[in-house]
């Protein structure tokens, strides 16, 4: 993936626009460039930095900042 596809990626998840798999995916698939694969990586570790406090969410609102 590139940059500006994961930057759209992340943008369609907070908007609500993904797909079911698609920021599944995207968390879950290492990446070769180790740049965006840090991105992938921090990405990943939000709901643990932020729980969610609300069923159904990916993380708590401070995680959307």
């Amino acid at each position: 993936m590139t940059k500006n596809e994961i930057a759209d990626l992340i943008e369609a998840f907070i908007d609500g626009r993904s797909g079911d798999w698609d920021w599944d995916d995207f968390i879950s698939i290492k990446q070769a460039d180790p740049e965006i694969d840090s991105i992938r990586a921090q990405c990943a570790k939000i709901p643990e930095i932020f729980p969610p406090t609300e069923k159904g969410y990916y993380c708590a609102p401070d995680g959307n900042n």
